[in-house]
């Protein structure tokens, strides 16, 4: 028997040797970012102008080896370098040159004796340590400068785009509704308006009439908020032919959609008639009701049901909610510009305090803080222009990564950048460096030190003489790499935010443990006509 494409095995050490060749090479290469003085990865395209980053994510994203065992490994840390970017929009490099030093430092370990799941259990618990040392030293955000700061490196530093970042966050807070959408235009603006958002998502993926898209947008949407279940098209026609009359779209809110009902919602969106989707409202249960009623009040409509005395095939124009947008995906819906009264909203926000301030019980006292979230604390949309189509795309993630690592930073406060945060972690981590498991200790707080290392040494310092001094520095001192001095972080303005930090550090031991405990790797053979 001929195998189509035959693979070919490495067990061991053998298969961990070849795969830390990729995986060391693309740590290496994405650590030439890091810090101010790291150096800009030029990166070539088959079709396109060269492309120029200093994000680590960027400068590994297409690598690839000859050898298919050593791209297995590139591959790996690709992974953990994009689960960093993706959940706080920085990080990238962190995370990779840290992986890599743990790899390493653990495959030494490996080759002086130790077992590998021993050692991958240990850096699993020192782990725990670090994150432990971590916590101390993480301080709030002061004000938006700082905001606007972290937003900047985070958008590789574009200062438009981080001051806009920063000004939502501060304004919305880090859970606020934060929306980035096309500006047909060279400028980057943010509008503020009333607005919500909520989890729950589309009734039905129909309404996706695109293949790979993930939401449906509605312009200048009415809402029918209703109580129950829609399932005979009578109950629908009237906020559709309403909604028709008026050109605008239908958002309807109800705890289902079905059969005949959904249907004619299908045909109508499908055939451009009516654009139209269908979401539960807010909330679950009992508490459904009233927070589709606070939908109500902030989109100046009316909610229908028996309860009500309003059924919906009774419904007039009046008793429908309007809005400037909506967005629904699968999991959440998100309202801008409700066109409620402010009086009324006002009331309704008056109204859920008091419950608050009576409420005894905890559970349902929570429930009412966050209605009044829901309906006070608004919405932005950063719509971000470009002079390109290129231009946009790389803005557009540039303010993706800013608005995640500003958030994080809001929510979970900021340490001190440069490495310091880790490399005092370190510190923390070899002052406990006794009876067994000590190896593992030692390499694991070398690894730590890593970033603070490189940093240092590009700045023209002797990395060990610079650690020493960190070591005897006041925990408020920090390392200025681009004047080569130790100052107070705060006031340098070197910091990062808490959570990039901590998410690098786990993301980065959990790979270098997966690549430890490797017992087999099983590669691709090379097509004969590949080139």
């Amino acid at each position: 028997m001929t195998l189509v494409r035959p693979k070919h095995i490495k067990t061991g050490a053998d298969a961990r040797e070849a795969l830390m060749a990729g995986f060391g090479h693309a740590a290496k290469l994405a650590g030439l970012t890091l810090g101010p003085h790291g150096g800009r990865v030029v990166l070539e395209r088959a079709d396109d102008f060269p492309e120029l980053t200093r994000d680590g994510f960027t400068a590994i994203r297409d690598l690839e080896d000859a050898d298919r065992f050593a791209t297995l490994g590139t591959e790996l840390l690709k992974a953990c370098v994009k689960k960093t970017r993706d959940a706080v929009g920085d990080g990238s490099t962190t995370t990779a040159l840290l992986a890599g030093a743990f790899a390493e430092a653990g495959l030494r370990l490996v080759a002086a004796g130790i077992d590998p799941p021993s050692v991958r259990r240990g850096f699993e618990a020192l782990t725990h340590e670090a994150l432990t040392a971590l916590e101390p030293q993480s301080g709030p955000v002061s004000d938006r400068a700082m905001l606007a700061q972290l937003a900047g490196v985070a958008a590789d530093g574009d200062a438009e785009i981080a001051d806009l970042v920063a000004e939502a966050v501060e304004r919305l807070g880090a859970e606020g509704v934060v929306n980035i959408s096309y500006h047909q235009g060279v400028d980057t603006t943010v509008d503020y308006m009333r607005g919500m958002a909520f989890e729950h998502g589309l009734l039905s993926r129909n309404f996706l009439l695109k293949a790979g898209e993930t939401e449906v947008k509605l312009d200048q949407p009415f809402l029918l908020m209703c109580q129950g279940e829609l399932t005979e098209t009578a109950q629908l026609l009237p906020a559709l032919e309403a909604a028709r009359e008026a050109k605008r779209s239908l958002l309807v809110l109800a705890q289902d959609v079905s059969d005949q009902a959904l249907a004619v919602m299908l045909t109508n969106h499908r055939e451009g008639t009516v654009h139209c989707a269908a979401v539960k409202g807010p909330e679950s249960g009992i508490y459904r009701h009233a927070a589709t009623d606070d939908v109500a009040v902030l989109t100046g409509g009316r909610m229908v049901g028996e309860d009500t005395g309003l059924m919906p095939e009774k419904v007039d124009g009046a008793a429908l909610g309007s809005a400037k947008r909506a967005i629904v995906d699968g999991v959440s819906t998100t309202i801008f510009g409700g066109g409620g009264a402010q009086e009324a909203v006002e009331r309704r926000a008056e109204q859920i305090r008091d419950a608050i301030e009576h409420e005894r019980k905890s559970y349902d006292r929570g429930k009412y803080e966050a209605r009044l979230a829901r309906l006070v604390s608004g919405v932005a949309n950063i719509r971000v222009g470009g002079v390109t189509e290129t231009a946009w795309k790389a803005r557009y993630k540039a303010c993706e990564n800013a608005l995640s690592t500003a958030r994080a930073a809001a929510k979970d406060g900021v340490v001190a950048g440069g490495g310091v945060a880790l490399a005092r972690a370190a510190f923390a981590i070899e002052n406990g460096a006794v009876g067994a498991g000590e190896p593992e200790r030692r390499a694991f707080a070398r690894a730590l030190k890593e970033p603070f290392r490189r940093i240092a040494g590009a700045a023209g310092c002797e990395p060990a003489m610079a650690l020493e001094a960190l070591r005897e520095a006041p925990a408020e001192i920090g390392f200025d790499a681009r004047v080569g001095a130790f100052r107070p972080y705060r006031e340098a303005g070197v910091i990062d935010a808490t959570r990039v930090t901590t998410t690098a550090l786990v993301n980065a031991a959990v790979t270098a443990g997966q690549l430890l405990s490797t017992g087999c790797a099983v590669a691709l053979a090379r097509r004969p006509d590949a080139v």
